[in-house]
């Protein structure tokens, strides 16, 4: 991906417009990534599992190509584990498991270490030594219909937490003006559930 920035000054008085090098940017940013993996299931009559783990190896090169010449390469490796069960207590009624993991990589405007002054109130700054999320999940379904009354009950309670989080690293500086980075952080986590009751009236 790339993110080509130009940006002129205008005289006022005559129109002519200047081309500026301290706004403008040409930034270039190559991901590159390889995934591979085994799983292993089992299937029984009462329950299956699988039990699997990927690999995926990547690189992000990142240059600057207008002002200092700026060029940053990091490599990474992350692992993907993945488990999955499921018990059926019935042909109506049944529990499952899950869990995973994924990745998110920052996107080109997030490392670029080039300061956009475009909006001189907001100022943006990128960080190249950014680190990919990495988040897991964990679930937990269960699922009950009685074939003879109607009723229905189904359930589900969902956790995933993030290893480095990319969040906004937001700083005031003198003369109200705000300062915008990023970086990695720890400790996100979001939690679900939700359940449903039906039961026929007749």
């Amino acid at each position: 991906t790339g993110n080509d920035r130009e940006t002129y000054l205008v005289d006022p008085s005559t129109g002519v417009k200047i081309y500026s090098d301290s706004l403008s940017t040409i930034y270039d940013n190559l991901y590159t990534t390889h995934r591979f993996g085994a799983n292993y299931r089992v299937n029984e009559k009462k329950y299956n599992y699988t039990v699997g783990l990927a690999v995926q190896p990547a690189t992000i090169e990142s240059n600057t190509l207008t002002g200092v010449k700026q060029r940053f390469s990091q490599d990474i490796v992350n692992f993907f584990p993945v488990v999955r069960f499921a018990y059926n207590f019935s042909k109506s009624r049944s529990f499952n498991f899950n869990y995973n993991g994924n990745t998110n990589q920052p996107s080109y405007s997030q490392l670029q270490p080039v300061t956009d002054f475009s909006n001189p109130q907001y100022i943006v700054q990128g960080n190249p030594n950014l680190r990919p999320e990495f988040t897991n999940t964990v679930s937990l379904r269960y699922n009950n219909f009685d074939m003879v009354s109607g009723n229905v009950f189904f359930g589900n309670l969902s956790y995933s937490f993030t290893q480095d989080k990319i969040v906004n690293d937001v700083q005031q500086l003198p003369r109200a003006v705000q300062k915008t980075t990023y970086r990695n952080s720890n400790g996100f986590y979001t939690v679900f559930a939700f359940y449903n009751i039906s039961k026929p009236i007749k």
